[in-house]
């Protein structure tokens, strides 16, 4: 019986998604294994939904059939946007 996959650590096999062209290096070393879990390798347009590459990071993995684990250790990056907006659009007031 072969033994288990290992997840593979983003932070420990220098991988880090700054933008679309490190999706693939991200899916090819994540290929053989039982998933990736990302932690604080993600640039803030990751967190910026119109850049597209959170989405594309997603659509990637699930279209390979990959697990993906996204710690977000400070989630102040992505609201920090999120509250500037809601301050700045009379809609949620």
């Amino acid at each position: 019986m072969a033994a288990p996959c290992k997840f593979l650590v983003a932070s420990e096999a220098a991988i880090a998604i700054r933008s679309m062209t490190d999706i693939p290096n991200a899916v090819g070393a994540t290929l053989g294994t039982a998933g990736l879990i990302l932690e604080s390798d993600l640039s803030p347009e990751f967190f910026d939904l119109k850049t597209g590459l959170a989405g594309e990071l997603f659509q990637k993995f699930t279209n390979y059939q990959l697990r993906l684990i996204l710690i977000v250790p400070k989630p102040e990056r992505e609201t920090d946007t999120a509250n500037s907006r809601a301050s700045t659009d009379p809609t949620t007031a």
